[in-house]
């Protein structure tokens, strides 16, 4: 099997009207051992691209041919086979195609990079509770310092002596 992916020049065409063409598709694919995967519709060039698995592209033809008509302006792109592909690159070029290799659904470049950068940012901006009393002193002597009181003046007492007295504008000592 191969992928394929076929390109239709239309006049007027709508969304509404490829996606009826597409169930009809749908319907008929199974005679021709063709599974019709995806479509795009750009309807302000009048463009639909179908992309098909199919053993040949004249089976993809048929099957919309047979469904509604509508066949490709002779633009078919075939863009992988499995056969030709796995003999000269191996095994990772057919696992891209969407099958699963031992139940592992095969995941692409931009998706591992994106699922690289969440854990990386998951684990740059996650902190847990912290006891950082125990934290010093692992790091340190093995002394917790104990933690400053607030600065508020009201909770001074009168042993606390300003040491910058002697340079405020009132002269107070």
């Amino acid at each position: 099997m191969s992928l394929f992916m076929d390109v239709h020049n239309l006049d007027d065409v709508t969304l509404d009207a490829v996606a009826g063409a597409h169930q009809a598709d749908l319907a008929t694919q199974g005679q021709y051992d063709v599974e019709y995967r995806r479509y795009w519709v750009d309807e302000a060039r009048g463009k639909v691209f179908c992309l098909v698995e199919a053993p040949t592209a004249d089976a993809a033809a048929r099957v919309h041919k047979e469904a509604h008509g509508l066949v490709a302006d002779g633009t078919m792109y075939r863009l992988a086979s499995r056969e030709t592909d796995d003999h000269f690159r191996g095994r990772a070029l057919g696992a891209c195609l969407g099958s699963t290799y031992k139940g592992v659904d095969a995941m692409g470049r931009g998706r591992q990079k994106a699922k690289q950068t969440k854990v990386a940012r998951e684990l740059k901006y996650y902190s847990p509770n912290t006891d950082y009393n125990a934290l010093q002193k692992e790091l340190g002597n093995g002394e917790a310092r104990p933690e400053p009181l607030p600065a508020d003046e009201s909770e001074a007492g009168p042993d606390d002596e300003d040491e910058y007295a002697d340079w405020a504008p009132d002269g107070r000592h």
